[in-house]
């Protein structure tokens, strides 16, 4: 079942969300609801402004870190300021969904290891990936992935001390 995560914390608007979304095949969640324990800026000028500013800022807390690793960043993001939310929100990730269509695709050739910067094993995977009958681009597929993940993780973390101190 998919997840449908809305960056608010009003119950009455969540429960007009359910309402109109009642009969959709998907879980609906509130941030609370879905984990997500931050206080996002919205600094737009416009109310399409504001709601991809909370849209991108649920997202960096949902698919593109570790399973596991959302409390921690909830945790880090309680102690800073206000003024950091919005270079936090725009830092750059890796797609993990970018990263397993590379690897399925162009994993032979190393393209999936050179995208999370792994130059090293990217050049070694495309000199000798052949030599084991392609079994490691398989199996890296969810290296990559995982990895995907772990650099976001690690650009957020740093971000956030970053802006702390």
């Amino acid at each position: 079942m998919n997840r449908i995560i809305f960056a608010t914390g009003n119950a009455g608007k969540m429960k007009e969300i359910r309402e109109i979304l009642g009969d959709m095949d998907a879980e609906i969640l509130s941030m609370k609801e879905a984990g997500i324990q931050t206080d996002i800026v919205e600094n737009g000028t416009t109310f399409e402004e504001n709601a991809r500013i909370k849209a991108k800022a649920v997202a960096q807390f949902t698919k593109d870190i570790p399973d596991g690793s959302s409390l921690a960043l909830q945790q880090a993001l309680k102690n800073v300021p206000d003024e950091a939310y919005p270079s936090i929100v725009a830092i750059q990730t890796k797609s993990p969904v970018t990263v397993i269509l590379l690897s399925i695709f162009l994993g032979g050739l190393g393209v999936d290891r050179f995208y999370i910067g792994d130059i090293g094993l990217g050049v070694a995977k495309l000199l000798l990936g052949w030599l084991t009958f392609g079994i490691w681009p398989l199996i890296d597929i969810f290296l990559c992935y995982k990895k995907a993940k772990e650099y976001n993780y690690q650009k957020l973390t740093q971000a956030i001390v970053a802006s702390s101190n």
